[in-house]
């Protein structure tokens, strides 16, 4: 059984990966996708991770998982 292809990013199709609009409206969800691309771009100008979980309410961790990409993929 061969893994389906995404044809625009030559990746596999994971259906098991919820889309943006539908982590965002998570009842968990803390953050929005604005939100985390806000947190890429300050920590990519040397904002400190202590100041953004001051700022967004999330903890060190979840901070550390968005930066590395290991949290709101894609």
């Amino acid at each position: 059984m061969s893994i389906p292809i995404n044809p625009n990013t030559n990746q596999p199709i994971d259906n098991h990966r919820p889309s943006r609009k539908q982590r965002e409206q998570h009842p968990n969800a803390k953050l929005s996708q604005q939100q985390v691309s806000e947190i890429r771009r300050l920590a990519a100008e040397g904002v400190n991770r202590k100041s953004l979980v001051v700022r967004f309410g999330v903890s060190k961790s979840t901070i550390g998982a968005i930066i590395k990409g290991n949290a709101w993929r894609g």
